[in-house]
């Protein structure tokens, strides 16, 4: 396979390094809850977290023949040189206050792992500043990731800070511009859906892009049935005209159920199949469980994950 994979780039020189390191799991090993810590040696749960998302968009999209299987070649999943993402785009994803998603970033970046650079983007329409990049390092990801490999110990106390790095870019045609024309970190190239699609069909479309569709079916192949479900029951709810939705036996307001499946993102998607999963053969009601559980998302998934790396580190302490 190495030899083969030579021959091919994903057009980022980053991701192509990427390609072949081998992460098991939720892309959270846990050699990460020992080699990202805070200042107590306790492992720094927001930075591992968000880290574990920097990697997914950094993770190649493998390419294959449709009728053959083949591989064929990678994929970057972002557009740009280097991924972009907000502040505000990590704390709604994961629930965490900007303060911590902010010091977390900034941890990363000291523990070596990332680089953040601020550059200042012109569209067609304005002139964005501070609009943050991050890089990630694949060889200090190594080296936490696989810290036996490199036979030190990390900590974040015996780091030198990495200086910030500012650039100044002329276009840039791939981000999504929030319809708030201030320019921020926190606030810039949201993919925020506010509008109201009449159409099933477009609103399919629109929510398919709002969740990464491709990058989530490439992930999981074998979850494309239960994916278009998800996103044929999300079209229903996101143009329906009643004035309520059911939701857990609750006639809810409809404009606040449909606020909640706007910021459905591709994670909330996974946990959705990880909770269906488990439990579909005692569903009743599919379709009712399904909207219960996307419109629950937001509001649990921070805490179902919680839960869930405890249960991972108590069961790798018992062995």
């Amino acid at each position: 396979m190495s030899r083969q994979k030579d021959n091919f780039s994903s057009g980022s020189p980053i991701v192509d390094q990427m390609y072949g390191m081998e992460i098991t799991g939720n892309v959270i090993p846990l050699n990460w809850f020992k080699t990202i810590t805070t200042s107590n040696g306790k492992p720094n749960s927001t930075a591992i977290m968000l880290l574990s998302d920097i990697v997914y968009w950094y993770r190649p999209k493998i390419l294959r023949d449709e009728a053959t299987g083949e591989f064929i070649g990678i994929k970057k999943r972002f557009k740009a040189d280097l991924l972009q993402r907000s502040y505000r785009q990590f704390s709604e994803q994961f629930g965490y206050s900007k303060r911590q998603v902010t010091e977390a970033i900034k941890a990363l970046e000291t523990l070596g792992v990332i680089r953040r650079e601020f550059r200042t983007v012109s569209t067609n329409m304005q002139k964005l500043s501070n609009v943050l990049y991050i890089e990630l390092f694949p060889d200090k990801l190594m080296e936490l990731t696989y810290p036996e490999k490199a036979g030190s110990d990390v900590s974040l106390s015996n780091v030198i800070p990495i200086t910030l790095k500012s650039d100044r870019v002329s276009h840039i045609s791939d981000i999504d511009m929030t319809e708030n024309r201030h320019t921020n970190t926190g606030n810039t190239t949201e993919n925020i859906i506010t509008k109201d699609y009449p159409l099933p069909a477009e609103a399919a479309a629109v929510f398919k892009d709002q969740i990464h569709y491709e990058a989530l079916i490439s992930d999981l192949p074998f979850k494309k049935t239960a994916v278009d479900e998800l996103v044929n029951i999300a079209a229903e709810v996101l143009t329906s005209s009643k004035k309520t939705i059911r939701v857990n036996k609750k006639e809810r307001p409809s404009s606040q159920v449909k606020d909640r499946f706007r910021k459905l993102n591709i994670e909330h998607i996974k946990y959705v199949l990880d909770e269906l999963s488990r439990c579909k053969s005692d569903v009743a009601h599919m379709r009712a469980f399904l909207i219960t559980l996307m419109y629950n998302a937001p509001a649990t998934i921070n805490s179902y994950y919680t839960a869930k790396v405890n249960h991972d580190m108590m069961h790798a302490e018992k062995q």
